[in-house]
């Protein structure tokens, strides 16, 4: 059985999909299992595969790709024989910050856009403070343990 945590997210709900169009076998665990020790056995009973998504940090360059790439090639690599104890890193066509994104972004839209870099905390208290909340996505701890949908945190930027 497969386990995908994450599964609220773009690539995790794309990946949900396409094992249910494959009739696989799978369980979906929430950001609150993996964060509590205790849930962990029962998360976890029976898997024999996990997809894990891990990120790297915002200030780093990116090899944007698309998410239902992602999700397309996790679905062969947890279904398809050959790819056990692998480890896959994706990239993109190109290497570009979030800042030449942005400023990308600007010139196909024609008008100004301003990236802003911000860190987790500071776009936890930014989302508390405008009241913004989410129950599509489960929670993850922000500073001093307050939930905060960690999957849809939007950068700052005008």
């Amino acid at each position: 059985m497969i386990v995908v945590a994450g599964s609220t997210g773009h690539i995790g709900r794309e990946l949900v999909r396409l094992l249910s169009e494959r009739r696989e076998t799978f369980r979906t665990v929430g950001h609150t299992d993996l964060a509590q020790p205790d849930r962990l056995a029962t998360a976890f009973a029976g898997a024999d595969k996990l997809f894990l998504l891990t990120a790297n940090s915002e200030d780093m360059v990116r090899l944007q790709i698309d998410t239902r790439d992602i999700a397309a090639a996790a679905v062969v690599t947890l279904t398809d024989a050959g790819h056990e104890g692998k480890v896959y890193t994706l990239t993109g066509p190109q290497a570009i910050s979030y800042r030449e994104a942005t400023e990308i972004l600007s010139r196909v839209l024609g008008r100004p856009l301003k990236y802003v870099a911000e860190s987790e905390d500071e776009a936890w208290h930014r989302l508390r403070d405008e009241k913004v909340t989410n129950t599509e996505t489960a929670p993850s701890p922000g500073p001093a343990g307050h939930p905060l949908p960690r999957e849809r945190v939007p950068r700052s930027g005008g």
